[in-house]
């Protein structure tokens, strides 16, 4: 973009055109300084620092074109004071001599209809131009409108129109963005929520969707690693608990099993002690009843004395006989066992005969 104001000029006479160039000047150098900066920013990428720039350009050289137009009224009012001037001259001569030109006047009155209609057709056709741009000028005076102020009216409505369009393009494509930025962070999020666990606790409020393709990969090789590390903990703590699991089981066994020797040795001791204490108890009533036995017996043989004492010889001899034949088994010889059988037998044959 580069803007050259002197063939618009050259219509002017030098003190006049000198004039415009003065007031113009500085605007038009922070113009054509902006056109210079502009090719930069559109070989730019797409980024931030891209569309700051682009809005800085676009803030001034609105403000350029504003300051531009504020030099354009100041000098259109100028002319416009001299213009009523000289229009003031020219009414004074016409009304000097308004009585004899009555036919001028028809034939005045004839092209300012003319004027008025060629002017409303000149308003119809710059409203649909306006159209395009999406701005109503019907109740603006359009067809009065000088062409030049016309030409930077309608560049001011299209810039605004384009600006416009440019913003909701811009807002368009910002919603699309934060859109893809929101579907991208679930996508990476929910492909890695059997992860989450791993994440770094200043990570987790993270939007993943604004990362890099790299510092995200690089996020997933860390946790991969992390559940690697954590798999192989696990499986060392279960091992480890399985290690230990055998060894209570085996203590527990060896313990049942020690306790089980224990209470049978017991057992066994508390029956050996029990058939002692039988064998003592049994030893005791066995002595009881031999006493028992015996002084039944030292009675019955007092008994037995005193009756035999008191008895016949021949039932002393039989009960003689009788003790003798008692006491063949008591001996282990046969030579004894003749002796008391012949000794019974004569003690027997004796008694027959008394």
């Amino acid at each position: 973009m580069k803007i050259d104001i002197d063939k618009q000029l050259q219509v002017l006479k030098p003190e006049k055109k000198n004039l415009v160039l003065a007031a113009f000047a500085p605007i038009v150098q922070k113009l054509n300084e902006l056109g210079e900066s502009y090719p930069e920013i559109q070989e730019m990428k797409q980024t931030p620092e891209r569309s700051d720039k682009a809005k800085r350009f676009r803030i001034d050289l609105k403000k350029a074109i504003n300051t531009a137009d504020v030099k354009r009224k100041d000098l259109k009012d100028e002319s416009l004071q001299e213009g009523r001037a000289i229009q003031g001259v020219f009414n004074h001569i016409k009304n000097i001599t308004s009585g004899t030109v009555d036919e001028a006047v028809s034939i005045e009155r004839f092209y300012i209809n003319f004027e008025l209609a060629e002017k409303a057709e000149l308003k119809r056709e710059r409203e649909l131009e306006l159209e395009k741009y999406e701005m109503d000028g019907t109740s603006l005076n359009l067809g009065e409108m000088e062409s030049t102020i016309w030409a930077n009216f309608l560049l001011g409505a299209k810039r605004g129109y384009e600006e416009k369009q440019q913003l909701e393009k811009e807002e368009v494509e910002r919603i699309i963005e934060e859109k893809r930025i929101r579907e991208l962070h679930q996508d990476r999020k929910d492909s890695i929520i059997n992860l989450w666990q791993f994440m770094p606790d200043e990570e987790k409020n993270s939007n993943f969707g604004t990362w890099e393709n790299k510092t995200w990969l690089k996020l997933g090789r860390f946790l991969s690693i992390e559940k690697s590390n954590y798999d192989l903990e696990q499986e060392k703590i279960k091992q480890d608990n399985e290690k230990l699991r055998a060894e209570n089981e085996k203590a527990e066994s060896k313990r049942i099993a020690d306790k089980k020797r224990s209470d049978n040795k017991l057992k066994k001791e508390r029956e050996e002690n029990q058939k002692v204490e039988d064998a003592r108890q049994k030893l005791e009533d066995e002595k009881h009843d031999l006493k028992l036995a015996e002084e039944k017996l030292e009675k019955a043989e007092a008994d037995e004395k005193r009756r035999l004492t008191n008895a016949p010889d021949k039932v002393k001899l039989t009960a003689i006989a009788n003790y003798l034949a008692e006491q063949v088994e008591t001996v282990s010889t046969v030579e004894a066992e003749d002796i008391i059988k012949q000794a019974r037998d004569l003690v027997i044959n004796f008694a027959c005969k008394m």
